[in-house]
């Protein structure tokens, strides 16, 4: 029987390259293995809206629909968002174009006027689940997540 040693290295103990190493086999380590989106999804259910669905890059969209009217959903971005957020200004410049309708607008004209807001919110969480991708795809979250799960690796910077 042979027997073989092989040292293992924490990524901080890794030379330069194989880190870069470590990093390109793990690019995905924290967008493959759950569901990463979950928390801009709960943040838009608790405002009252229902996202059903999203796309990245180039054909980035968000889709969805209100659980609650779209006044309340207006609301609660301002009670649960900063005040520095697109969507608190969205839904601010939305309360108060609300407040100025004319008592006589049709109903057409109403729910024309309410989707164009929703469209605008979908378009920030959009704009919310891309940058969170982006995030968690970065160079600085992906040796964060190698750290904080103590991987181990060889020396060329697989992993062990």
């Amino acid at each position: 029987m042979k027997t073989k040693t092989i040292n293992l290295y924490e990524f901080d103990e890794l030379s330069d390259q194989a880190k870069q190493r470590a990093i390109a086999n793990n690019c995905g380590i924290n967008v493959d293995y759950w569901e990463w989106y979950h928390s801009v999804y709960d943040d838009a259910e608790n405002i009252g809206l229902k996202i059903t669905g999203f796309d990245l890059d180039r054909n980035r969209h968000c889709t969805g629909k209100a659980v609650d009217d779209v006044l309340t959903i207006a609301h609660k971005i301002k009670t649960e968002h900063g005040f520095d957020t697109p969507t608190y200004e969205l839904a601010n410049e939305f309360i108060k174009d609300y407040a100025a309708l004319d008592e006589d607008i049709d109903a057409d004209e109403l729910r024309g006027f309410e989707n164009e807001f929703l469209k605008s919110i979908l378009e920030e969480y959009s704009i919310l689940l891309q940058k969170e991708y982006e995030w968690l795809t970065s160079k600085e979250s992906i040796e964060d997540a190698l750290r904080a799960n103590e991987y181990e690796f060889l020396e060329d910077g697989s992993r062990a």
